[in-house]
């Protein structure tokens, strides 16, 4: 369920002046973002208090892992609120969702990027709640309360929410993105983590200057 970032772009520069007279040079867009090739709308909005900028991932997916600091980064230096929906349908990738929102139950939120190591690590041959318990122990979250919670009704609302998030947005891979809850960007058509960035900064901003 994920696509790989290629190459970034080179920007272009413009010169810009009539004879005779000094020419200025002027720095042209980087970026030019057109609906439905770069983006998509929703054909519904997703519901009022949603974050900003929502990423939609999955613990499985290599792309997801590699943005994970830059994701960070960039909603930090651009003060966006930034939120994580994990993929999932109601029978496929429930665990790995489920992981996410036990840590965020237990008030370890903070520490979801674990659940890339459980997925993803190549260092240990423990498999199931033995592997689980042991990135646990790594990263100091207590097993004990991660696996009260595992099955809470608190961990089973938040599935549910993750689930609708999914439906309603039609995420097909991840990462994907969607930006004030009615622009969806997919890894796909995107070049670069500097472009897709400009596009996710782009979207919000256009969303304010539209409202």
């Amino acid at each position: 369920m994920h696509k790989k970032l290629g190459l970034g772009l080179l920007s272009l520069i413009l010169l810009v002046g009539c004879a005779g007279q000094e020419t200025t040079p002027v720095q042209a867009p980087l970026y030019v973002f057109e609906e439905n090739q770069h983006y998509t709308q929703l054909a519904q909005p997703l519901p009022e208090g949603v974050a900003p900028v929502l990423e939609y991932f999955y613990y499985g997916c290599t792309t997801c892992y590699q943005l994970t600091d830059a994701i960070t980064q960039w909603s930090q230096s651009e003060a966006v609120a930034l939120g994580r929906v994990p993929v999932h349908s109601q029978t496929d990738l429930v665990d790995a969702a489920r992981i996410f929102h036990t840590l965020a139950v237990i008030g370890e939120q903070a520490k979801y990027s674990i659940g890339y190591q459980m997925f993803q690590a190549q260092n240990t041959s423990l498999q199931g709640a033995d592997r689980i318990n042991a990135f646990l122990q790594q990263y100091a979250v207590d097993p004990q309360a991660f696996w009260e919670a595992w099955g809470s009704e608190a961990v089973e609302r938040r599935l549910i929410g993750s689930y609708m998030l999914t439906q309603l947005a039609a995420i097909q891979s991840t990462p994907a993105f969607v930006v004030q809850g009615r622009y969806k960007v997919e890894l796909p058509v995107i070049e670069s983590v500097d472009e897709l960035f400009a596009l996710l900064s782009y979207l919000n901003q256009k969303t304010l200057s539209d409202d």
